[in-house]
């Protein structure tokens, strides 16, 4: 009984640890501003020093180690491009975001292991879809007209302040909920999976992000690759597409969400309605579940090839990228990345420092002087050159390694497929300077690291290498919070 006990206590902190690392840097203008950095990055080393104070055993494997150390690497040495960085302040911001990152992975690797992939996976997708709610529910319940961004316009773009931003954030919740609709160990579980994507679906819409929904389709098919159970994927996928394609439509329809210029009763009235619809939809979707194992059952009778469930979802999504890719431009981003590619070639060792692209900007007088080169694998080849670029893909690129190796969960291929869609996003716009997008999907990278250790061999860290961490956990915290002070 006190194991069980210890286990729901740790599966519900797991939980919670998902859901509240969501909803407040979300919250917090997406963690994007300095001020939030070093309270963050202390609040996770102080879940790292509890982990290593209060579990008695903690596992680790060798992927973990590379991931973090890789990480502590790749955040020491833009600490010291600050040392040949024209703008050494914006190379030191940098490294306290850096912190952020850091202090997040060792507290997951520490906290999450094979029992808590699901809890850990179920308090990200929790959280994303209260933020998705929120920014939703704002547009639907306005008591003002809608307000007119200069940059975003009438997109969706609260609490984070960024469309794009909270896109790739609601895309990740999708693939995760859907995750739990298809997987969920329970009725209830199965039935909130598939009820979250009808508040988030019409976030995505409303953002207008075709990147997000390109990353959104990748992941889907990487997921599908992935997944084990591919009869039960393809027999929940055909019970929940009609309300998922109901509510697209109807929120592409319904333009007085994005119209600014509509009249306040006008908005309200169609709001109400809308919601109404919704919620609607969401019951459906949750009911579509009691089903799907019924349409897994005729379809697993029906004794298709292994490979034909695959086949079929692949060509639909298959269809729908072709689409996406076809309508969808580069816009700006190909003179941001040949400005970055530039700076590059001006500083083919080192690069030119980390947060220095806004200065090659600036003198490229690009019409819009945008302060990254939306996407982290070319800025960081521009900002840390060759050294830096090979230290952040070992970060990125391990988990998937990890999920390839995994056997245990079967929610490992809705994590990879969020993962992925997070890799994807990040090569298009500035992802890694919005924490609140990063952190979720460090939070899908520990998930698949922890599902790949091997169940055979496993290594408990010892006394020594448990008061080091202790110790690095302090440190971090300590670092984070004079780098506050001092910014302050």
């Amino acid at each position: 009984m006190l194991g069980t006990d210890r286990h729901l206590l740790r599966s519900a902190a797991a939980w919670l640890c998902g859901v509240t690392a969501s909803v407040v840097v979300a919250f917090a203008d997406g963690g994007y501003f300095s001020e939030t950095w070093g309270w963050t990055t202390a609040a996770f080393a102080l879940l790292a020093a509890i982990t290593l104070l209060v579990r008695d055993r903690i596992e680790l494997g060798r992927l973990d180690v590379w991931v973090v150390g890789a990480l502590t690497a790749f955040v020491t040495w833009v600490a010291l491009s600050a040392a040949w960085s024209s703008v050494p302040d914006a190379s030191i911001a940098e490294a306290r975001r850096g912190l952020v990152y850091l202090a997040a992975l060792l507290a997951l690797v520490l906290l999450v292991d094979r029992r808590r992939v699901a809890p850990i996976l179920a308090g990200i997708a929790t959280g994303v879809t209260v933020v998705a709610g929120y920014s939703l529910g704002a547009r639907l319940l306005a008591s003002e007209p809608i307000e007119r961004d200069p940059l975003e316009a009438a997109l969706l773009i609260d609490p984070l302040g960024y469309a794009n931003a909270l896109g790739i954030l609601v895309a990740i919740g999708i693939v995760l909920s859907s995750g739990f609709a298809v997987h969920g160990r329970t009725r209830p579980a199965r039935a909130l999976g598939a009820a979250a994507p009808m508040v988030l679906l019409p976030a995505l819409v409303l953002t207008g992000s075709r990147g997000a929904w390109l990353a959104l389709v990748v992941g889907c098919c990487v997921w599908t690759l992935r997944e084990s159970r591919r009869v039960r994927l393809l027999a929940t996928a055909l019970m929940l597409a009609p309300p998922a394609l109901v509510v697209v439509w109807i929120t592409a329809r319904t333009s007085v969400l994005t119209d600014g210029g509509a009249k306040l009763d006008t908005v309200s009235n169609a709001g109400s309605r809308y919601a109404l619809a919704v919620v609607c939809l969401a019951v459906a979707s949750a009911l579509a579940t009691l089903g799907a194992r019924r349409a897994e059952a005729v379809l697993s009778r029906r004794r298709l090839p292994s490979g034909a469930p695959a086949i079929l979802v692949l060509a639909v999504l298959g269809v729908v990228l072709l689409v996406l890719v076809s309508q969808t431009s580069l816009g700006t981003r190909g003179q941001y990345w040949r400005v970055a590619l530039n700076e590059y070639r001006e500083n083919p060792v080192l690069g030119s420092g980390a947060g220095t692209f806004a200065q090659y900007s600036e003198r490229a007088a690009l019409s819009d002087q945008p302060l990254d080169a939306h996407s982290i694998y070319i800025e960081v080849l521009a900002e840390l050159g060759p050294i830096g670029l090979a230290l952040l893909l070992p970060v990125l690129g391990l988990p998937l390694i990890a999920a390839a190796r995994a056997r245990g969960p079967s929610l490992v291929g809705a994590a990879t497929g969020a993962y992925v869609a997070y890799l994807v996003h990040a090569g298009l716009d500035w992802d890694w300077e919005m924490p609140a997008v990063t952190l979720a999907a460090l939070y899908c990278a520990s998930a698949l690291l922890a599902s790949g250790r091997p169940r055979d061999d496993p290594t408990a860290i010892g006394p020594f290498a448990r008061i080091g961490l202790l110790l690095a956990s302090v440190a971090i915290a300590a670092t984070a919070l004079t780098g506050q002070l001092a910014a302050n």
